[in-house]
């Protein structure tokens, strides 16, 4: 049975009087026990176990005043364990040869012999003599289930990124990653994250972004009229002068809005249908207007896809698209757009795509309206 030991000298009362009379003067081992000399001749008689020390049958091998022999006291808080002094602090339970605290011992957990579980991924403990279980390893237990343990890795779950339940956001123009217990983007290719806010994604066209050209912080020359095209900066090709650009959605489309002012009223390309063009696919796009029941038409609506290369599945811009691209300007914080400054393909022939650009209101039936009289204007090119 085991024994509790309290931390202190283990004064154990002296064993039962040696029968016999008188001091003890020698000693000596005869029938099986410990037999001493008493004074007139007297003998004293111990069992195996015990000494006689101070006329007394103790157990020295336990007795915190006679540990190991007679009259070696053990001191402070230490005990007397196998004849030796030994400190055995707290609430300490004899189990087989050793002395632990079955509260906190998780191989001892309450009482001898009783070892704590250990579920995947985890290390037992005992808590109040109580068995338990703490996950190690950058694991935690989500879905509160023993079996399965400490089932997740917090550390690159997207789902339970840095601790259970936290989850990584949608990324713009990315993937959400939780790297080391911290959610962070992974971005698509072309794109960065270079203003390092989790909330605006991958925000960084590094194709077309002026302040971003291939590269996070490589800045176009803007008083060079630099663009950045297919991410690097070139001086621009176009008698446009790009003054903003902006990735957007629009009509369940992906566009990127341009703002534009001529430089001349002559186009440097072979007219001003393919400048669109050449503008849009600089950026890796197409150019976009009447949709695809239009485009599909044998005459100058289909000219403008076949030739040109307008792209779109539907006819979410309608024929002619200058409304809903001043729409979608505005949506975007470029309150001054309107139909007529705001353009897309609409018919291309020969005698609409010209090289000189007319200079009156909805003179341009191809890319209509926006003419060379107006200040600035707005296009979408569909990515």
């Amino acid at each position: 049975m085991a024994s509790v030991l309290a931390c202190a000298t283990a004064n154990v009362p002296d064993g039962p009087a040696a029968s016999g009379a008188g001091g003890a003067t020698s000693t000596s081992s005869a029938g099986g026990g410990n037999v001493t000399s008493g004074a007139g001749g007297a003998v004293a008689h111990c069992p195996d176990e015990a000494s006689l020390c101070g006329g007394a049958c103790v157990d020295v091998t336990k007795n915190g005043l006679h540990c190991g022999e007679c009259d070696n006291a053990c001191v402070d808080t230490a005990q007397c364990v196998a004849g030796e002094c030994q400190e055995v602090c707290g609430a300490a339970t004899a189990c087989g040869s050793a002395y632990v605290d079955v509260q906190v011992d998780p191989s001892h957990c309450g009482a001898c012999d009783m070892p704590c579980p250990a579920p995947a991924n985890s290390e037992p403990v005992c808590v109040k003599g109580e068995c338990a279980w703490l996950c190690a390893g950058g694991k935690l237990d989500c879905n509160q289930w023993e079996l399965d343990g400490c089932e997740l890795d917090v550390s690159q779950s997207v789902a339970h990124c840095g601790a259970c339940g936290k989850a990584c956001p949608a990324i713009a123009n990315g993937q959400p990653l939780c790297q080391s217990g911290e959610c962070k983007p992974a971005c698509n290719v072309g794109y960065d994250d270079c203003d390092k806010i989790l909330a605006n994604g991958c925000e960084a066209n590094l194709k077309s972004d002026t302040k971003s050209c291939g590269a996070c912080g490589k800045t176009c020359n803007s008083a060079a009229q630099e663009l950045c095209i297919d991410g690097t900066c070139k001086v621009q090709p176009f008698s446009w002068n790009v003054l903003a650009q902006k990735d957007i959605v629009y009509a369940g489309h992906a566009f990127s809005l341009l703002k534009l002012a001529y430089n001349s009223a002559t186009s440097v390309s072979a007219n001003w249908c393919q400048e669109y063009t050449n503008l849009c696919t600089s950026f890796g796009y197409k150019p976009t207007g009447c949709g695809v029941q239009f485009t599909s038409m044998n005459n100058g609506y289909g000219v403008c896809a076949t030739q040109y290369l307008s792209s779109l599945p539907d006819n979410s811009l309608g024929c002619n698209p200058s409304s809903s691209i001043a729409a979608a300007a505005q949506q975007n914080g470029f309150s001054d757009a309107t139909p007529e400054n705001s353009f897309g393909f609409h018919y291309c022939d020969s005698s609409t795509c010209t090289k000189t650009m007319c200079g009156t209101q909805y003179c341009s039936s191809a890319l209509s309206y926006f003419h060379y009289g107006q200040p600035h204007g707005y296009t979408l090119c569909k990515k």
